[in-house]
């Protein structure tokens, strides 16, 4: 995930994520896909992770960034295809809403 900070996007929030692959989700041409996220990360010091790397606010705008999204997928490999243009790998714009756990 990726905030506007000083004037430019800068990464904050890597998910820690399971080194798998599963089938790639194919979006035909005019197809709309519409999910939602659910993010669990820390905000003050300790022992937990992932970790945002300045807190949020609910002012502070975001944005996902998808690095692997391909015009066609080659399994086999790596890259695994030509990469989609970066500006249609980024989300809309967002705020969050922080909540304790």
């Amino acid at each position: 995930m990726r905030m506007h900070w000083n004037g430019e996007w800068v990464g904050v929030l890597g998910q820690i994520l399971v080194a798998c692959e599963g089938a790639p989700l194919v979006i035909e041409p005019d197809e709309v896909h519409h999910n939602s996220l659910d993010i669990m990360a820390c905000l003050e010091v300790g022992n937990c992770g992932p970790r945002f790397k300045v807190p949020p606010t609910s002012s502070t705008p975001y944005r996902i960034f998808w690095p692997e999204a391909y015009f066609s997928y080659t399994p086999d490999t790596y890259p695994h295809g030509k990469l989609i243009p970066l500006e249609e790998r980024l989300s809309n714009t967002f705020t969050l809403q922080v909540q304790p756990y």
